[in-house]
């Protein structure tokens, strides 16, 4: 079957970091918003996120 992509794994693949994090954060915000923080799917879905936000630019400076 073919490969699906979020938008999230979109904007990171073509090197739209800012719009990664931007989707990161919208997720994070609605999460808070509707109090699905403790939610494992979410959980897992953020950790990831941050995880490639993280690898992927090691030279970026925060």
């Amino acid at each position: 079957s073919p490969q699906k992509y979020s938008a999230f794994e979109l904007a990171f693949e073509f090197g739209h970091r800012v719009i990664a994090e931007l989707i990161l954060n919208t997720l994070n915000k609605m999460a808070e918003s509707f109090g699905f923080t403790d939610n494992p799917r979410y959980i897992a879905e953020k950790n990831y996120m941050e995880a490639l936000l993280k690898k992927a630019s090691p030279h970026t400076v925060r």
